[in-house]
Formats: structure tokens, sequence, C-alpha cells
């Protein structure tokens, strides 16, 4: 496990409790989908270090395979591969459509050559999905337009199937997923729970102005305009934790 203070932080087990069921959802939608080919799914939420904004892993990858289970409490800068696109387009990105295979693998293959991907061609997933929610944080910067969009969280997939982020009936299930996730958290934020508060972290405006890009440019497409992020309406942060005190 990673425990570099730097690159890793300890996500509280009510936050992962939360998140879960939504991501094997979104596992069991793949799962079919890919016709059994090996997918991994995860989501990355903003987070706030040191006057700086991340993005960090919430939970282990729900995957195909026990050895992918793993990543929970990374962090990564807001730049970071086709999370830091969505981060910051604020659009869902999503792999190009190939005409063939070997259009496809060579593609992969020169990106890999160009970012410096040393792996087997063979161990990298073909198709990549990111979709950024959006939502209005706590501020520190008094200044702040309040009514100001940002990401608040990156749903991130991977899977081995060639083309499946190019279908537009996968991809307005998976919008309609993530939205019904953001309504249900939203009612989760109004609700006086006894025991269970979500925590916000402030953002800072000059840390959004990262840029964003695709290490794979050439496999991944522009930003998806035809589908738009969903919007926390309440939420400010996911940052649920045990809560002691009184409701």
């Amino acid at each position: 496990m990673n425990t570099n203070p730097d690159t890793y932080e300890d996500i509280a087990e009510t936050t992962q409790l939360l998140v879960i069921p939504f991501l094997a959802g979104i596992a069991g939608i793949l799962s079919v989908w890919g016709k059994q080919t090996g997918y991994r799914v995860t989501l990355h939420r903003t987070m706030c270090r040191h006057d700086k904004v991340y993005l960090q892993q919430t939970v282990n990858y729900i995957a195909s395979s026990k050895e992918a289970e793993r990543g929970s409490g990374r962090i990564f800068p807001v730049d970071r591969g086709i999370i830091g696109a969505a981060f910051h387009s604020q659009k869902m990105h999503h792999t190009a459509q190939f005409a063939s295979d070997e259009a496809l693998v060579a593609a992969l293959g020169e990106d890999m050559r160009d970012s410096g991907d040393e792996r087997s061609i063979d161990d990298v997933a073909y198709s990549y999905l990111a979709i950024p929610f959006l939502g209005r944080p706590d501020s520190v910067t008094p200044s702040r337009d309040n009514d100001k969009l940002v990401p608040l969280a990156v749903l991130y997939a991977e899977c081995y199937k060639e083309n499946i982020f190019s279908d537009s009936a996968l991809l307005q299930l998976l919008s309609a997923q993530c939205n019904q996730f953001s309504e249900q958290l939203d009612r989760i934020e109004e609700a006086t729970l006894s025991h269970i508060r979500n925590f916000s972290y402030p953002i800072y405006d000059k840390s959004l102005e990262l840029s964003g890009d695709s290490p794979y440019v050439k496999l991944n497409s522009i930003p998806d305009l035809d589908y738009t992020p969903p919007v926390f309406k309440n939420l400010k942060s996911i940052n649920f934790q045990f809560y002691e005190g009184a409701a």
C-alpha cells in the first residue's frame, strides 16, 4: 500500500461506503457491455492540501480481477491524464472510435512511446472514460463567484474492449447513473443524520487554473459535448465521516 504522505491520505470509511455501491453499479454495466473483458472503475474526489487542489482516489478500483483492486487514498495533480482533462474542461472525456483493432493498437502504441510508458501493450486498457461531477464548493477566497461550478469529483473507468465508450447507448446509461448518484448524495447532504457529517474542503481559485490533458492524446477524444455533466445542488465536497457529536 502507498503510504507516502505526499501522494497518499486516508479516506474515511463512511465516504467509501457511500461510493462503493455506485461504482459497483457502473462495474456491473461494464461487465455486461464489455462482454467479460477486463475493466476498472473508481471515483476521484476533489480535495485540498496546503492551499492547492488535488484529485484523490476515494476507493480501491472496482475491477474484474482482484489484483487490480487497489489505489484508495492516492493523490494526483489535477492535470493527470484523462481525469485531469475532464477536470479542466468540465466535460466528459472518452476514447475516440477507431475503424479497426489495428488502428487502435497502432495509436495506443504510439501514445505509449510518446508518454514513456514502458508496459506491454497487452497490459494496457483500450478504452477510457472520465466524467466530472460539478458543484459549488465552500471557498476561502471572499471574492470568489459563488455561482461558479467547479469539479467536485471525477468518475474514471477503463475497459479492455475496443470502442466501448463510443457507444452512445452506453454513455447515456452511465450518464443516468451518475445523475442519480449526484441526486442521492444531495439528499443525504440535506438529511439530518445522527452520526454522519460531510465536512467541506475549501477550494482555492488559484489552484483551479491548472490545465489538464490526457497522456494518450491519439487514443482519447476531445470533450464529448453531447452529455451534460452531473451537478450537485447541495453537496460542497465528498468528505463524509462518522460524527460523534449530537445531530
